[in-house]
């Protein structure tokens, strides 16, 4: 069994120097205004987008470090619904949390009653993520994911591509 290294600290401060290199301010907050689908493009820049990774046919658990790519597959993606985009979690200047509780509020805000359709969770509704979005090992990489595909989450179930 391989040992999980713990990870450097991450920001995503690097989002500023995109922002800047597109010669517009280093101003993220005008990316709160974009669909779901807008955001994971422009974090696709790095994390690459739904569309890379689908020509390229990865549907190995090697996508599951491309985040944009796996939230789209999730049954609740919307992407008109920016509750559901890397920023509705995801805060480019701060880093990233690693207490699945901090998530809570966000999974709630569709499945706790605010959005038609978006049914509760019968099991809790506390730490969501270690449920819906498991940490997988990337084979070889000594460092688990979360994997950005919601879903509920069945035992012994073969990797979702």
């Amino acid at each position: 069994m391989s040992a999980v290294m713990n990870p450097p600290k991450r920001t995503l401060q690097r989002c500023c120097s995109i922002v800047s290199s597109w010669g517009r301010q280093k101003d993220l907050s005008k990316l709160h205004g974009l669909s779901a689908e807008q955001v994971s493009n422009f974090c696709g820049q790095c994390h690459r987008t739904w569309e890379e990774i689908a020509l390229q046919g990865n549907l190995s658990i090697e996508n599951i470090r491309f985040q944009p790519y796996r939230l789209t597959g999730s049954k609740c993606y919307d992407a008109d619904d920016a509750r559901i985009g890397c920023l509705a979690c995801h805060d480019p200047h701060h880093e990233v949390s690693n207490k699945s509780v901090d998530y809570d509020a966000k999974c709630l805000s569709c499945h706790g009653g605010g959005k038609p359709g978006a049914k509760a969770c019968a099991v809790s509704k506390d730490k969501c993520v270690t449920c819906h979005m498991p940490k997988l090992e990337l084979p070889g990489a000594h460092h688990k994911f979360s994997d950005h595909r919601i879903r509920i989450v069945k035992p012994n179930e073969k990797y979702p591509g």
